[in-house]
């Protein structure tokens, strides 16, 4: 699985393809950063640290909230976006290979954001890149970033993450963003119940990856 093969790839991988290649450490970074960005947002709009820097967001899938947060986001650190949200009128139309499609993109920015219907798609480009990565959603296999963003939301609204009780419910075979979430709180000391009709269960592999929760 892709969880599996990015958790065996080590920290110093540059793309954000899944949960589990997440540890304990790296996310603390992340959320004590997220936290100081927000709680000063002047002042790292006026530094810019993404200026002269290009994302482009590429979807094979409709999306408002994701597309439109890494838009904003980049735009307010400074950068600038290359937005290609209608694969229909590009040269995936023509029948261009995802990984040709990305080679090609990334002669023209200095990351790509990728949301794409096929499970383990975001893997596969990321094979052909130098540049970063981030899974913005595939199929139904992971979200890593909407779990780092519904991490950063527990924090900030309880204050920790350690001995919660975390819940999740509904449809949990096909939902990427509890693939995601389950595998980062896997990394805290919480207990995590699934709930769910049996044939929309949690996969086997996520569970076996998430064990110490």
């Amino acid at each position: 699985t892709m969880s599996t093969a990015v958790a065996k790839w080590g920290g110093d991988y540059p793309h954000v393809l899944a949960g589990a290649q997440f540890d304990r450490k790296s996310l603390e970074g992340l959320i004590a950063l997220a936290s100081k960005i927000k709680s000063d947002m002047k002042h790292f709009q006026d530094s810019a640290p993404l200026k002269g820097k290009i994302l482009a967001l590429m979807f094979y899938e409709p999306s408002t909230r994701t597309s439109s947060s890494f838009h904003c986001a980049m735009l307010r650190l400074g950068g600038q976006v290359l937005s290609i949200k209608d694969t229909k009128t590009s040269s995936v139309a023509k029948g261009e290979t995802l990984e040709d499609t990305v080679r090609t993109l990334e002669s023209y920015c200095d990351g790509i954001v990728l949301r794409h219907p096929e499970k383990g798609s975001a893997l596969r480009a990321s094979k052909v890149l130098k540049c970063p990565l981030f899974n913005a959603g595939d199929g139904a296999g992971e979200h890593p970033t909407q779990a780092l963003l519904d991490m950063f939301t527990i924090y900030s609204e309880l204050g920790t993450v350690d001995g919660l009780t975390i819940t999740m419910l509904g449809d949990l075979k096909h939902g990427r963003t509890v693939h995601s979430l389950a595998n980062t709180l896997s990394h805290f000391k919480v207990k995590l119940n699934y709930v769910s009709p049996d044939f929309l269960k949690m996969p086997d592999y996520v569970k076996k990856n998430s064990w110490r929760a």
